[in-house]
């Protein structure tokens, strides 16, 4: 299990930022050196170890308009946003029920910056008094 996690980690991140073409070339040698060291049997568990690793660089921002590069380059002038989105891959929502603002999810994080949020919060703080 460790072995076959090791190798997921090492073809996910080399495969990162090529082209296409190259991550077919990179896929072929890892395919034939896991033929010639007998390592064919890892692969189910290594091909699940980077859709985890997938999961894991998947950020998903959700906003009440549909997503722009304007509201893009406003939310990412936030410096704790722009260095949780670093090596993310971004998923764009639209939901109408945040009035306003933006809520971003990562595996890690998530950061509710909409109105309806903030009206949530409020209509909490009131309750409790």
């Amino acid at each position: 299990m460790k072995k076959a996690k090791i190798l997921a980690r090492t073809l996910f991140f080399a495969l990162e930022n090529k082209s296409a073409q190259k991550q077919k070339d990179l896929i072929k040698r890892f395919l034939a050196k896991c033929q010639q060291k007998k390592e064919t049997v890892l692969l189910p568990q290594i091909l699940k170890e980077i859709k985890k690793l997938e999961q894991r660089q998947k950020a998903t921002l959700t906003t009440a308009e549909e997503s722009n590069s304007q509201i893009l380059r406003l939310i990412q002038k936030n410096k704790i946003v722009a260095e949780i989105l670093k090596g993310q891959n971004l998923e764009f929502l639209t939901d109408k029920d945040l009035i306003g603002g933006f809520v971003l999810k990562t595996e890690n994080y998530l950061i509710d910056a909409s109105l309806n949020g903030w009206l949530n919060q409020v209509r909490l703080s009131l309750a409790k008094k």
